[in-house]
């Protein structure tokens, strides 16, 4: 059985474009992250938007953060 770690609101920021932020929430955020840049780099995550700007930035663009957590 997976033990759960943080539980969060977190968001996903570019660094060349502040203003672009994705928003999400997990139970478990450090697999969430995995998860996101796993598909980002198979080209398959499901937000476009975010998809779009992993291609054309790259991953160092972008920075992962946690907005408000929780240790339930």
């Amino acid at each position: 059985m997976r033990k759960f770690g943080i539980i969060c609101i977190y968001a996903i920021q570019s660094l060349l474009k502040p203003e672009r932020i994705y928003i999400g929430s997990s139970v478990d955020v450090e697999f969430r992250w995995y998860i996101h840049l796993l598909y980002l780099s198979r080209n398959s995550h499901h937000s476009q938007k975010l998809q779009r700007h992993y291609n054309k930035y790259g991953e160092d663009d972008l920075i992962f953060y946690i907005l408000e957590k929780r240790d339930d």
